[in-house]
């Protein structure tokens, strides 16, 4: 059967798209990078990253589970249960750390900000310096897990009953947003607003529509048609829509307002991007083929890891460095690159732990 019609397959057989979830870590990890030493000079790869890893979600997740919720197998608790255990272990590890690394700077222990940090649920205070304490990166967690929660409802209404009166309530909402977003001030939106779970409910939901696309019977016969072009055709092709996708929003991201960028500029780019990597997965175009790669397939499978754990790797490792050649020298490549490897690294070592200890329970 072709795989368009086969809605249970995952991202995990998909090896483009799990490679392009390295690929978007990495941007968030090099803005982090230069934002820890006081540069801002690549803020666009944190609101890429972010906004690319909920629309994919949407996108997989409709992949992977919406043939169960279609035909009624679809268990609502064992699915929270399973994300959940796959996002808390590591969330309450990285956040144990950065506070104890916190506590060694001089920041004060705040009982109110650590409940809220333990479940997940800074994120809904709108405050940045809620959202700054411990790790700084939880907070997607939370908002990911608010957008699994409505996860079975939004896919009910967007893709199985297709329902008119929703997606008018949907546009509506999202129009309803991007008003009050507009209203509000640059720093508002970069400091806290980027993180508030009903916003960015509607990045899941852009992910959603484009699986709906990834569905649709035309897709069908575009399969059809790439799997007819030649190797040097599909990979010009693949240049162009690559090239493009990242002109468009890197060009422009820094003269728009933040209400825009934090977000709404990737969501068309990113959904089609999306859509094009999973429906040409098979081809034989360049840059699926290194996408395809066994090294970066495998770093998209520890991506998660590598986002929460290389924070505190930053931080540490800045620190360390400046105590033993001066903080003046931070900036440099051999720093950058000892940051990245030892955020693979651990993130490496974390989920070997994980999986021996899934494999211990399942026993």
């Amino acid at each position: 059967m072709n795989r368009i019609n086969t809605p249970t397959s995952s991202s995990r057989h998909i090896a483009t798209l799990q490679s392009m979830r390295f690929i978007f870590c990495m941007q968030i990890f090099i803005c982090h990078y230069f934002s820890n030493l006081g540069f801002h000079c690549f803020d666009y790869g944190g609101d890429a990253g972010v906004t690319f890893f909920f629309i994919l979600s949407g996108f997989v997740l409709s992949m992977g589970c919406g043939a169960s919720i279609k035909n009624g197998t679809f268990k609502y608790i064992q699915f929270l249960r399973k994300r959940l255990t796959k996002i808390y272990p590591l969330h309450l590890v990285t956040f144990t750390i950065a506070l104890c690394m916190s506590f060694v700077a001089g920041v004060k222990f705040n009982i109110t900000k650590t409940i809220l940090h333990v479940f997940m649920l800074q994120e809904f205070t709108l405050s940045e310096d809620m959202l700054r304490y411990g790790t700084g990166l939880s907070w997607f967690l939370g908002a990911l897990f608010f957008c699994y929660l409505l996860f079975p409802f939004l896919y009910r209404q967007l893709i199985i009953s297709r329902n008119k009166v929703f997606g008018a309530l949907l546009t509506i909402y999202i129009l309803l947003a991007l008003s009050i977003e507009s209203c509000c001030n640059n720093s508002a939106i970069d400091d806290f607003m980027f993180a508030f779970p009903p916003l960015r409910v509607i990045d899941f939901a852009v992910g959603i529509i484009a699986y709906r696309l990834y569905t649709a019977p035309f897709s069908i016969h575009f399969r059809q048609w790439i799997d007819r072009q030649s190797t040097t055709k599909l990979s010009i092709l693949e240049i162009i829509i690559v090239v493009s996708v990242s002109a468009l929003t890197y060009i422009p991201y820094c003269s728009l307002p933040s209400w825009i960028r934090f977000a709404p500029l990737f969501w068309l780019p990113f959904s089609l991007l999306i859509y094009w990597f999973a429906i040409s997965s098979d081809n034989k175009g360049i840059i699926t083929k290194l996408l395809s790669q066994r090294a970066l397939v495998f770093l998209g499978n520890i991506s998660f890891e590598i986002y929460m754990l290389h924070g505190i790797v930053i931080t540490a490792f800045v620190f360390v460095w400046g105590r033993l050649f001066g903080y003046d020298t931070v900036c440099n490549p051999i720093l950058f690159a000892i940051c990245i490897v030892l955020s693979n690294v651990a993130a490496y070592l974390f989920a070997i732990i994980m999986r021996i200890g899934r494999y211990k329970n399942n026993r």
